[in-house]
């Protein structure tokens, strides 16, 4: 019988904007509280990431995805572009292509 194969999960914990340390946290009651997989949290320089549990089934893919999302609000904050910051479905629709793009490198 082979052994199980042990996939590495993608979940960075911090990365850098502009020399600026961000940290990632992986959290279970994100969506009981927020009602949201993903938060970004600017004036502590957080993203928080809803975890799967038993009353929430999340994907590695859309874990992801929402990392992407929440690296694109960090990202349009950092450029000043307060305009497509706030447009959830511009930053939806990068997340969703970058997330495709990372996804088929080949």
């Amino acid at each position: 019988m082979k052994k199980p194969v042990k996939v590495k999960l993608f979940r960075p914990k911090k990365f850098k904007i502009h020399n600026h340390d961000w940290k990632i946290k992986y959290v279970k009651d994100l969506f009981k509280t927020h009602n949201a997989y993903g938060l970004t949290i600017f004036d502590q320089s957080l993203i928080l990431i809803q975890l799967p549990t038993k009353e929430f089934v999340v994907t590695e893919a859309v874990i992801l995805n929402v990392l992407l999302h929440e690296f694109s609000h960090s990202v349009l904050r950092a450029m000043g572009r307060e305009d497509l910051n706030q447009d959830e479905d511009f930053v939806d629709g990068f997340a969703l292509i970058a997330s495709q793009i990372l996804s088929t490198l080949k």
